[in-house]
């Protein structure tokens, strides 16, 4: 298999795809700080909407924690510290839970 993956690029491909992710991931927990210390509660749901597709893969708690964030501010309801504070505990280890991704550990978990 591993003869495969190298003529075809699978591992650079999946290395591309894993870093890209971390990339999203940093930019929209950036985002989602601003819209929040703004009180910006458009942009607030739209960051936590984003968020939630982004690490619901990942973490079910993250993305229904990202979820529950996205419905308080399209009520307008800025009132989530407790959610943000949360969010923000998890993310360093899901970064890192990310950034240890491999096409092996992935393919032995499905096999």
């Amino acid at each position: 298999m591993s003869h495969l993956r190298v003529l075809f690029g699978l591992d650079a491909a999946f290395l591309d795809a894993r870093q890209l992710q971390i990339e999203k991931l940093e930019t929209e927990c950036a985002l989602h700080d601003v819209a929040f210390e703004q009180g910006d509660a458009p942009r607030l749901r739209e960051t936590a909407h984003t968020l939630s597709g982004l690490v619901s893969p990942f973490s079910t708690v993250a993305g229904q924690l990202a979820s529950e964030l996205e419905e308080h501010a399209a009520r307008g309801d800025l009132k989530v510290s407790t959610i943000v504070e949360k969010l923000a505990a998890i993310a360093p280890d899901l970064m890192r839970e990310v950034g240890e991704l491999s096409v092996d550990g992935l393919s032995s978990t499905v096999a």
